[in-house]
């Protein structure tokens, strides 16, 4: 009696913590990890998307999975590949987003709008444009690197952490697609001798993209934008017009805006840190002491100063919008007066200008 009835109760448990009325093997899903956007060659639709995944299968003869897929509208996709494939494509796992210039250019509002409402997608997804068609880019991976999405994945996440090559996120777009004033900066990159490289920055207005920049410009960018990274930077020490030394420091920027107005004219001050930056090498014979130190200081201070100042210039007669961040500073105090101004000559009448301060120090015995 005493057993019969612990059958009766312990059967509907059984039941109901199997966890098995939907289960689906991992093995016959779809997992990509690195998402491609391009205008489509074929004419009767508008895009062309390009996944990559892992292949979870045991004893799988490749290593990945590359799927590309024509659509009108990014939503789509997923329906198209449903129709054509009989396995699970999950999407909670992609880590990186690739934009072709071509469709940078042409703006990418449309596609990127059905993935802010998508709930599977991460907000914290990385960014890139590649300078030609991201299917090509994403079949690199065939030829040389065998773990390309991871390696795409790892560049964009830490390039501040050695460059001056921002990390870009589908969140930072959104705020640029939709904010007036603010315009998002994304990384670049490209195949160089067999490998992939971060090449520098590509400039948006709001959603498409405007100009693409090099390493030096790029510099620049991040300085004056405050974006927080910690980059090396080449400096030459002149004295008597004769170059003394030259070497290599890396340090940590950042920035402090300020902005008054006197009638109809906004006036920024952008302070510039470049704190803490470690002498890595130098060429020249010269004992290095605090006098050599603050040689260094001042003439690495000048150069970027100018370097700034170019790239200001730049802005204000070619790009006429900003892409610095600092319009933000005025909103807070002027939204309402400069609203249809942003748009409409704000930054390029605007005065801007640029004090730079550089504490080098010597570590180590070295020199």
């Amino acid at each position: 009696m005493y057993s019969k009835l612990l059958i009766c109760i312990m059967l509907p448990a059984f039941i109901f913590l199997s966890g098995c009325w939907d289960y689906k093997d991992l093995n016959e899903a779809i997992i990509p990890i690195v998402a491609a956007y391009d205008i489509s060659e074929d004419k009767r639709f508008n895009y062309t998307v390009t996944t990559f995944s892992p292949n979870i299968e045991p004893e799988a003869e490749r290593d990945n999975i590359i799927i590309s897929k024509d659509f009108l509208n990014a939503g789509e996709f997923r329906q198209r590949l449903a129709h054509t494939s009989g396995r699970n494509y999950v999407l909670g796992r992609l880590e990186t987003i690739i934009i072709s210039e071509e469709l940078a250019r042409k703006g990418v509002g449309d596609v990127f709008d059905t993935l802010f409402r998508t709930p599977q997608i991460r907000y914290s997804l990385l960014l890139g444009v590649v300078e030609d068609r991201a299917d090509e880019f994403m079949h690199f991976e065939e030829k040389e690197e065998k773990s390309l999405g991871k390696l795409l994945s790892l560049m964009l996440s830490v390039s501040q952490m050695h460059s001056f090559i921002p990390t870009t996120t589908l969140h930072e777009l959104g705020i640029g697609i939709n904010d007036i004033g603010y315009n998002p900066v994304i990384p670049t990159l490209k195949v160089q001798n067999n490998r992939v490289v971060l090449s520098g920055v590509a400039i948006f207005k709001s959603d498409k993209l405007i100009d693409k920049i090099d390493m030096d410009e790029t510099r620049s960018l991040s300085l004056l934008r405050g974006i927080d990274t910690f980059g090396y930077i080449r400096f030459v020490v002149k004295e008597d017009g004769k170059i003394i030394d030259t070497g290599t420091v890396r340090g940590q920027n950042s920035r402090k805006v300020s902005v008054k107005r006197k009638d109809d004219t906004f006036i920024f001050t952008i302070d510039i840190d470049y704190e803490e930056a470690e002498l890595i090498e130098h060429t020249g014979t010269q004992k290095i002491n605090e006098e050599h130190l603050q040689k260094i200081e001042k003439n690495l201070a000048a150069d970027i100063k100018e370097e700034c100042e170019q790239f200001i210039k730049k802005m204000q007669t070619v790009y006429k919008f900003d892409c610095i961040d600092i319009t933000r500073f005025a909103q807070a105090k002027w939204r309402k007066e400069i609203r249809d101004k942003i748009d409409n000559g704000f930054i390029e009448d605007a005065k801007i200008n640029v004090n730079v301060s550089v504490d080098v120090q010597l570590k180590g015995e070295t020199y």
